[in-house]
């Protein structure tokens, strides 16, 4: 069966979101940026209206990737009003497209627009199912989430840093790991973690888009890998609020 909104929910939807969009160029660089260049047309009507029409009659993949974007453009705008429609986002995600949204990475507010970007197409290419694909997109980002945070944290690191060594940087300087929690096993845990990164970057090499390959790696260890670093992105997340 077709997935689609039900009338209501996307009445529902376009009311809470569509003030975050007040300028026509905001809707239509909202839709050219995930690919979709057929969009209802808001200067025949109004943008609200455009936006319903959108959400009432997109279905499948393009209605997942509507709702994803329009989570991502919301939370990036970084308004504290915005919980509840967020809120609404996911479920409607986790209702009409259950077992899928868990696999996306959270784009991170405060880093770079590089980062930004390859964490976007990573989750593009995962929506698509594309894990193997995706890899290459997935260690961009977080190689540069990590050396970007080792910036902001006054960590000093190697300009060229891999992933390895920008959270074993991380471990060793942190004060959520030198003063708060210095349980020694969960340094040990997160150095084994950091031991599988470094394969990480020889599948990224070997076995992704990122260089001519022979064979990819294959879905479901990709799928595994990626589930791998976006665990421990969501910790370093976490722990940054525990400077």
């Amino acid at each position: 069966m077709t997935v689609k909104l039900d009338p209501k929910e996307a009445l529902a939807l376009v009311r809470s979101v569509y003030r975050y969009f007040p300028h026509y160029w905001q809707y239509e660089k909202f839709f050219e940026d995930i690919g979709i260049i057929d969009y209802a047309d808001p200067r025949d009507s109004t943008i609200q209206k455009a936006l319903l029409s959108e959400y009432t009659e997109r279905t499948g993949n393009n209605l997942y990737q509507m709702l994803v974007a329009m989570k991502m453009y919301v939370t990036a705008c970084n308004n504290p009003s915005n919980a509840l429609t967020i809120n609404y986002l996911d479920g409607l995600i986790n209702k009409h497209f259950p077992g899928v949204s868990g696999d996306q990475i959270n784009i991170p507010v405060e880093a770079p627009n590089t980062v930004q970007a390859a964490c976007e197409e990573a989750n593009r290419l995962i929506t698509e199912g594309n894990y193997s694909n995706a890899i290459d997109r997935v260690h961009t980002f977080f190689q540069g989430y990590l050396r970007n945070k080792c910036s902001q944290w006054q960590i000093q690191l190697e300009a060229d840093a891999n992933i390895k060594d920008a959270l074993l940087s991380i471990i060793d300087n942190h004060q959520y790991f030198t003063e708060i929690n210095r349980e020694p096993e969960l340094k040990n845990i997160l150095k084994s973690l950091s031991n599988m990164c470094d394969r990480f970057d020889t599948f990224r090499n070997h076995h992704s888009l990122a260089h001519p390959s022979e064979s990819l790696l294959e879905r479901n260890e990709a799928k595994l890998m990626i589930n791998v670093i976006r665990s421990l992105y969501e910790y370093i997340e976490a722990i940054g609020d525990n400077r």
